[in-house]
């Protein structure tokens, strides 16, 4: 496979951008590999900086070498797009690679579609839409603005090796986003910190995402959840397989809301607008479903350990799902609970091997845990019924 390298001078134009689009055009139809080396010469620093998106087309494999590449400021487009009929696709990064989001932009979900804004997609950093055979692995990921990862309509993608650092108080800086028409995706070692869910799993319009599975990921997710599974206005979602969710939060934070694992419908639908247009349209809601226990189902997940306040967080209704070998520590009060105040019932839903209480105290850090957690509770689900819980120890019991 032919082999091109960004930094060759027939490739220059007037932008970051435009020198990047031009490698991948040069290369021919069975494609091959765009090499982004860490100094750039057409403007003389050892960074890469775009006002539009890096366009991957089939068999395209971008390789950043110990590269930087950065969102420039006052844009709304992402910083990697794919799009619908694009095949056979990597990014991946040889030794140190840095995408960064730059400066916060005015973008957010409070100003989504308003002011003249676009919608809150187009701040995802990578976007892939319609895309079968994706390879994401070895990057480093800083202050996105949204998601890092959007993911629509993607089969046959795997990311390993990634390693996000968010910034606290920055709203839904997702590490991976997977909507409607995902299915065999691959998830692994992804660590760091995130401003909203590290993995977040949302269909909805009847649409599905299926196949899912994820190998260690220890993260702060900072207040949200490790993983996150939703379903609105009929969507599904089923056949998740997780093994190893660790909470890396630090200690002296003692405000937690989040989870290790949350199953939850989604709130609203909005409509999506072009990246880049800045039409004032309003947000559109779709008429809600009644969450059904099919919607999400055949859940597994084994060895999560959590310091969250809930963490597991049951929030609809759910079926076919086994969690094992749940261990809290730190600040936790519950190992199970919701938030919700509806009645639900979920079916054939077993949790195994129950470990609660902040008996365990590791980097002897017993000063931070409160009160409250000192009384922590194996469940508290209000109205929820049809689980099943065995073997269910205290740290003390375990001890």
């Amino acid at each position: 496979m032919q082999k091109v390298y960004a930094s060759e001078e027939r490739f220059f134009g007037s932008s970051d951008a435009e020198t990047l689009r031009n490698a991948i055009a040069s290369l021919p139809e069975e494609g091959g590999t765009v090499v982004i080396p860490r100094w750039n010469p057409r403007t003389g620093k050892a960074e890469w900086r775009f006002e539009k998106p890096i366009v991957l087309k089939s068999n395209v494999t971008l390789l950043p070498d110990n590269a930087v590449l950065v969102q420039e400021r006052g844009v709304f487009e992402h910083l990697i797009v794919a799009g619908p009929g694009t095949r056979n696709v990597a990014v991946i990064g040889e030794g140190n690679v840095l995408l960064s989001g730059g400066e916060t932009s005015r973008l957010k979900p409070t100003t989504a579609n308003r002011y003249g804004l676009p919608d809150i997609e187009c701040n995802a950093m990578c976007a892939f839409r319609g895309v079968k055979g994706l390879t994401v692995r070895n990057l480093e990921i800083e202050s996105p603005r949204w998601a890092a990862f959007l993911l629509e309509e993607v089969e046959d993608a795997s990311f390993t090796d990634l390693r996000f650092h968010s910034y606290p108080m920055v709203p839904e800086e997702y590490g991976l986003l997977l909507r409607g028409g995902c299915r065999n995706i691959v998830i692994e070692r992804l660590t760091g910190r995130t401003g909203a869910s590290t993995v977040e799993i949302a269909a909805k319009n009847g649409s599905e995402v299926s196949d899912v599975r994820i190998r260690t990921i220890q993260t702060d997710p900072a207040r949200a959840s490790l993983v996150t599974i939703r379903t609105g206005s009929g969507g599904k979602v089923h056949d998740v397989d997780i093994d190893v969710l660790m909470d890396a939060s630090r200690f002296y934070e003692k405000a937690r809301s989040g989870s290790v694992l949350a199953v939850g419908q989604l709130r609203k639908v909005a409509s999506i607008s072009n990246c880049g247009s800045t039409a004032n349209n309003p947000l559109e809601y779709e008429e809600k479903k009644e969450a059904r226990s099919e919607d999400i189902s055949r859940i597994m997940a084994k060895n999560l350990y959590s310091r969250a306040v809930n963490a597991v967080e049951l929030l609809q209704p759910f079926s076919g799902t086994k969690v094992t070998n749940l261990m809290t520590f730190g600040d936790n009060i519950m190992a199970i609970g919701t938030r919700s105040t509806q009645p639900y019932e979920l079916k054939d839903v077993v949790f195994d091997h129950v470990y609660y209480g902040a008996g365990s105290e590791p980097n002897n850090a017993s000063s931070f845990i409160s009160r409250a957690a000192k009384d922590a509770k194996a469940i508290s689900t209000r109205n929820v019924t049809g689980y099943t819980v065995t073997h269910l120890y205290t740290q003390e019991e375990e001890g």
